[in-house]
């Protein structure tokens, strides 16, 4: 849940369903009606964003920095005034500009910090693996989307601002996994079949739940503890 901060919800899937396929009944089963798909990159193809449209969802989809779909073109003239504008996000001033494709539109989104990071782990790993494929050459051709994030979706009223912090709430997502899998040590199953993989799944779902309200009443008595001192 993106307002409670909490797991919201569970369903086990053969491993041969397509996710695509699988989200219609899910959200049907769930009950919500006021939902978002954030995606990774490795979900974007057109036939899952066309699955996406038909189906009615509303979704917001990272696309890879080598997709055709995005324009760089403001990028590479380097001057600010081409973008539609910037934000603050986590002490980090983030540029932006809006492109439209066939009913959805893609926003691009410019990171200067991040972009000098990735200029210069580039530029050295030139020097320490050139065996990998790390040339001058790679460096000159990749060197307009260094540092960015572009994001296609169907949710024309909101702002490109607003886009980004959904798809950065993401993030809290991958740390539920990583807690999953490394604190409640849930990643092997060692069940034998779908009845006691299915309470072995509920117990570590009702875990989950109760590491993150501990987790939240720490966090928030140690906020109120700064705060009175």
């Amino acid at each position: 849940s993106y307002d409670k901060q909490l797991p919201l919800y569970y369903r086990l899937l053969p491993g041969n369903v397509r996710d695509v396929s699988s989200l219609g009944i899910t959200l049907l089963e769930i009950g919500i009606e006021d939902t978002i798909i954030i995606g990774d990159k490795g979900f974007y193809s057109d036939n899952n964003r066309r699955l996406l449209e038909d189906g009615g969802f509303r979704f917001i989809l990272p696309l890879k920095r080598n997709n055709r779909l995005i324009d760089y073109s403001r990028i590479k003239e380097g001057d600010k005034s081409l973008f539609d504008g910037y934000f603050r996000y986590m002490d980090r001033y983030i540029w932006y500009y809006k492109i439209e494709d066939k009913g959805s539109e893609i926003c691009v989104y410019l990171d200067e910090k991040l972009r000098l990071e990735e200029e210069s782990d580039y530029l050295s790993r030139i020097e320490t693996h050139p065996e990998f494929g790390y040339t001058i050459e790679g460096f000159h051709s990749k060197q307009s989307s260094f540092g960015t994030v572009a994001l296609i979706t169907n949710l024309s009223d909101l702002s490109c601002e607003k886009i980004y912090q959904y798809y950065k709430s993401r993030q809290e997502i991958e740390q539920l996994f990583d807690t999953f899998k490394n604190i409640l040590n849930a990643d092997r199953t060692y069940m034998h079949d779908d009845y006691t993989l299915e309470g072995w799944m509920f117990i570590n779902y009702l875990s989950l739940v109760y590491y993150y309200k501990i987790y939240h009443q720490l966090t928030e008595k140690k906020l109120l503890d700064k705060y009175s001192v």
